[in-house]
């Protein structure tokens, strides 16, 4: 057996093979396979490109797509249920099959991605006795929910009914959070209620600590990190565990933070990765074969418990794909690496030709009426409330309120959570970053001026 063997292609036709594991390889049909997968989230690619950045990841060479589910752009009201237009999952992976690629599916419900409160929906804060990723009765009942209505749209496209998805992720990195393992189970334990009778694996970093309380018996364990496999894989092997040699994420770039230098990994190195694993019979997931970008309000934030660390809405990651779908030095690199290792008489299809780019002649912006001539309707409170109390996900929430006196002081904000424009009488005379760590400014204002502080979200926690 060579290690060109197991490169694995997918193929739609025909009865289900069976796809299952030993104590050293993937099995598809009870042949030795190796799964070259991309990462791709469809919410951070306009719907009409979809087909075009799958393509694009073929070509590099890689077999199987994986994608994490996001709960809160599925689920933005309790109850509510969106899987139309941009929410079309089903459609994402029903493209994936039809351009003979797997499916690697990762629901969460956590599933961090630099995505808004790690894809939880933000009303489940306004739930009584409400406790996240844990055994909680309020939160699995939640999830129990969200898990059947995902069901119901791609639990019949997993592999032993003839569809492309391959695995499906417990939960996300858990043992990095957490030391609960009875949750992880309950995670697995829904998922198979809801129809998802593929392969299950949990995914987690090779820390000790983190592969104690993330993964779980008979489970086949997956691991993320960003460099060095053959050290990962040792300190998996020390852990003691007996399967394929899985990376559930290798990052071969790192996503951006407003006020930093953008983060750059080099081409040289993420080949040397790949070769590495390669030539040692690791499946692997490349994170981000494409970024994309994140729409909306959906980019979330870091933390280390005392930083506040919110993410751009570019999503480039210094992906071999580039945002706008350009194809870098990076991705040929990998596929002429990839191209190393295809079976005899096996060739990567011909990469698409780059899509034309809109020419934008320059312009100059002018203004024209004040942002908060757009806000809803008032209500009066005798203390600030926040944005859950007050019902709102998302966006800008204005306080206003008048002055009795006039004269200069200081503006304090204890707990400042996002960041605070701060007006005089509609006029902008500074801001407030919690990211800076900034919670005072001096204030001149006259007596009976309207002092209005314009909160901006911009995101909450997805990983700390």
């Amino acid at each position: 057996m060579t290690i060109s063997s197991l490169i694995l292609f997918a193929s739609v036709a025909g009865a289900p093979p069976k796809f299952t594991a030993d104590e050293t390889n993937f099995l598809f049909d009870g042949k030795p396979a190796r799964l070259v997968s991309g990462e791709l989230h469809y919410q951070r690619i306009p719907r009409e490109y979809w087909r075009d950045r799958l393509r694009r990841a073929k070509a590099m060479g890689i077999n199987a797509i994986s994608t994490y589910v996001f709960w809160n752009a599925h689920e933005t009201e309790a109850g509510k249920f969106d899987f139309a237009g941009q929410e079309d999952v089903t459609e994402f992976v029903r493209q994936a099959q039809e351009e003979g690629l797997w499916v690697i599916l990762k629901p969460g419900p956590y599933i961090c991605a630099e995505w808004e409160w790690g894809g939880l929906p933000w009303w489940l804060s306004r739930i009584p006795g409400m406790k996240l990723r844990s055994n909680n009765s309020a939160f699995l009942e939640r999830v129990g929910k969200y898990f059947r209505a995902l069901g119901e749209r791609l639990g019949s496209f997993t592999l032993a009914k003839g569809g492309p998805i391959l695995m499906c992720q417990i939960e996300n990195e858990y043992g990095s959070f957490g030391d609960d393992r009875t949750y992880v189970t309950s995670i697995k334990e829904l998922l198979r209620k809801a129809g998802f009778d593929c392969m299950l694996y949990t995914a987690d970093k090779t820390s000790p600590i983190a592969l104690q309380n993330g993964t779980i018996p008979e489970t086949q364990a997956a691991i993320n990190f960003g460099g060095a496999p053959k050290d990962e894989f040792a300190n998996l092997a020390k852990f003691g565990f007996r399967g394929p040699k899985q990376a559930g994420e290798y990052w071969c770039g790192w996503f951006d933070r407003w006020g930093e230098k953008r983060r750059q990994f080099s081409t040289e190195q993420t080949v040397d990765d790949v070769h590495w694993m390669i030539n040692h019979n690791v499946s692997m997931n490349l994170s981000m074969v494409h970024g994309g970008t994140t729409f909306g309000w959906m980019a979330g934030a870091n933390s280390d418990g005392k930083s506040y660390e919110p993410t751009t809405t570019s999503y480039d990651y210094s992906a071999p794909i580039g945002e706008d779908g350009r194809l870098t030095p990076k991705y040929f690199a990998l596929r002429e690496e990839f191209s190393k290792s295809l079976p005899a008489g096996v060739q990567l299809p011909t990469p698409p030709p780059d899509l034309p780019h809109v020419a934008v002649p320059a312009f100059t912006l002018k203004p024209m009426v004040p942002l908060t001539r757009f806000l809803g309707e008032r209500e009066m409170y005798d203390v600030p409330h926040s944005f859950e109390t007050l019902g709102q996900g998302f966006g800008f929430v204005s306080y206003r309120t008048r002055l009795r006196t006039g004269g200069t002081g200081e503006l304090k904000i204890d707990n400042l959570q996002d960041r605070a424009i701060i007006l005089v009488d509609g006029r902008r005379v500074g801001t407030l970053e919690r990211r800076l760590g900034q919670s005072s400014l001096t204030v001149k204002a006259e007596r009976n001026s309207t002092l209005e502080i314009l909160m901006e979200n911009l995101g909450r926690i997805d990983y700390s």
